[in-house]
């Protein structure tokens, strides 16, 4: 990868959605060459925030819900990786909620490097189903502060090209991505 780990700023952190409004425009999701997995405002399941509610009280304990959050993990990475295997779709976005999630259920018990190497193996399968001539940008939409146990005002991507221009803010994702789908037009 190129552009590891660049801080970009992003709007104001909103509360925690479990379920995402209608859409009142058109995205570059809706262009005929894009393909969704999972993304909100689309086809997003909320499965980690459903497995997140089991923790705490009189319900499931930490290790039964990290094993439960394990295998939503692993159910949308194989779902993410059979798609982009048989898409062809010239833009796919795909959401992989597992890291805000582990975070927000972890962020006081367990060192979570072991899942950010599990996220790293996931990133690999991902690289090699795509095409080599493909882009692949990884994106957050926040950072985590976790002293607070929340989102931050930043969020930092990772691609395997130069980008051009270089994104600042995160909207500017709309602009690249928009410039490869007018590629294809």
């Amino acid at each position: 990868m190129i552009d590891v780990y660049k801080r970009l700023s992003t709007p104001k952190p909103l509360p925690i959605q479990r379920q995402f409004p209608e859409l009142k425009r058109k995205t570059f999701l809706d262009h005929p060459d894009a393909k969704e997995i999972n993304a909100p405002f689309y086809s997003y399941d909320h499965a980690p925030f459903k497995v997140i509610s089991k923790y705490g009280g009189n319900k499931l304990p930490l290790r039964e819900v990290q094993q439960e959050l394990r295998q939503v993990f692993q159910k949308t990475a194989t779902k993410i990786l059979t798609e982009i295997k048989k898409t062809k779709a010239k833009v796919v976005f795909a959401y992989m909620p597992f890291p805000d999630a582990i975070h927000h259920l972890q962020h006081h018990h367990l060192p979570i490097l072991k899942h950010y190497i599990e996220l790293d193996r996931f990133v690999n399968k991902l690289k090699q189903a795509m095409p080599t001539n493909a882009t692949l940008i990884i994106l957050s939409d926040h950072g985590f502060d976790i002293q607070k146990c929340n989102h931050t005002t930043y969020g930092f991507y990772s691609t395997n090209k130069k980008l051009n221009p270089k994104p600042q803010k995160i909207t500017d994702f709309t602009k690249i991505i928009e410039k490869e789908l007018s590629k294809h037009d």
